[in-house]
């Protein structure tokens, strides 16, 4: 007890209350450090609790570290385990796309396995995301962080069972392709569930997912925007001579530029912070947000690619339905798009600025006119027929919902 660790240490992840670091090749450790007496206390179970938890997974067959003990030192209670070898968590292996089609499938199947093996053992992890499923060197999964593992669950209700996959696939639809999806939901349904859904109703109930998923990631992404205006893993105060406000953590992007904009008030700097936030956190080309300034004066600064301009004219049409589909595809559209709030990058495609934007009614999504009229930006009519077919082309391909959906939005367009 309180003696330093013998390794050397390297951070993995961060924030207020936990660390998780890496210890030597073969070893990570996460440090609970909640602070105060009840804190302490409290961290104690947390260690003990997650313990327990990958001990269970373990003895039930699933790929989960395995624990190595736990020990209180004087910077708070610890959780060793052996590391995953060369893990990656899912959303960033998905992210980088580095992975043949073939071995994305395999992945996925690979995935939808282990997850029904879960269910099967009446086990109910209910932090899993994209964050928490590390992919080895070998592009097999693991399930980490099962802190709040639930044991002797209920048995497989098709409702519950559909709500959970909702909640997997509302993590990855945004960085993976319909395929990889369907190959871990049949995998995840042929394991032992065929009873309850059968082969025959695969595409209805694929769809079902796809389309609630995409609503259970918008509203997830709106509940996360809290974390934006508080130290968190996302942000950290500042204070600067007289200024002071909050930033976003990381390092400086390269080859970008400050932008900073002055707001009327505290309430309006406010808002924009979040909106560029927001279309961070849905993985869409905004401007990274940088810094929001409390005082002296309110103000937002933004990270932009340094050969980043506003367009010379009209847009080019391929990048703009490229990125108002993009938008449509989360259920969100803007309310108003100014030419001000764009700007071309030197690669040609379209950074798009701290916009309101609306959500869309989800029981219209495929059948709602796209945004077209966009009367402060450009003027559809007049375009010719060539380039709103290509607009028109580039909002359907930035969908990432199955090709059914694809086909059915592909009609309700309006005619070129």
């Amino acid at each position: 007890m309180g003696v330093p660790s013998p390794f050397p240490e390297t951070l993995i992840k961060g924030s207020a209350k936990r660390s998780v670091l890496r210890q030597g090749h073969d070893r990570v450790v996460k440090r609970f450090h909640a602070g105060g007496p009840l804190g302490r206390i409290r961290d104690g179970w947390r260690a003990l609790r997650e313990q327990r938890a990958l001990l269970a997974l373990r003895a039930a067959g699933l790929r989960a570290p395995r624990p190595l003990g736990i020990r209180a030192t004087g910077r708070g209670w610890e959780l060793a385990m052996e590391s995953v070898p060369d893990g990656r968590p899912l959303d960033e292996v998905l992210a980088a796309g580095q992975l043949s089609r073939g071995r994305l499938g395999q992945l996925g199947a690979e995935l939808g396995r282990q997850l029904a093996a879960l269910e099967a053992a009446a086990l109910v992890h209910p932090d899993l995301h994209a964050g928490n499923v590390l992919i080895d060197g070998e592009n097999q999964p693991w399930l980490v962080d099962p802190a709040r593992l639930r044991r002797n669950a209920p048995a497989s209700d098709p409702g519950r069972i559909e709500s959970h996959l909702v909640g997997l696939t509302a993590h990855v639809r945004e960085l993976s392709e319909p395929a990889f999806r369907r190959r871990f939901l049949d995998a995840y349904l042929d394991a032992q569930l065929r009873a309850a859904f059968p082969a025959d109703d695969r595409a209805g109930i694929a769809l079902r997912i796809e389309r609630a998923a995409r609503l259970r990631r918008r509203d997830h992404v709106q509940g996360r925007l809290a974390r934006w205006m508080r130290r968190s893993g996302a942000t950290e105060p500042f204070h600067a001579g007289n200024a002071r406000g909050i930033r976003a953590r990381g390092p400086e992007p390269e080859d970008a530029r400050l932008f900073r904009r002055v707001a009327s008030g505290l309430g309006a700097a406010e808002t924009e912070w979040l909106q560029a936030a927001r279309l961070i956190e849905h993985g869409l080309p905004g401007w990274p947000p940088a810094r929001l300034h409390f005082a002296p004066q309110p103000a937002v600064e933004f990270w932009v690619p340094s050969a980043a301009q506003p367009p010379a004219g009209i847009p080019n049409p391929r990048r703009l339905g490229e990125l108002l589909g993009a938008l449509h595809d989360r259920g969100l559209a803007p309310s108003d798009l100014r030419r001000e709030e764009l700007l071309v990058r030197a690669d040609g495609r379209l950074l798009l600025g701290p916009i309101e934007l609306v959500s869309i009614d989800p029981q219209t999504i495929e059948a709602q006119s796209p945004p077209w009229i966009q009367p402060n930006l450009w003027d559809w009519d007049c375009l010719p027929r060539a380039a709103r077919r290509a607009c028109l082309a580039s909002f359907v391909r930035a969908h990432r919902a199955g090709s059914a959906d694809r086909l059915r939005l592909r009609r309700g367009m309006p005619d070129a």
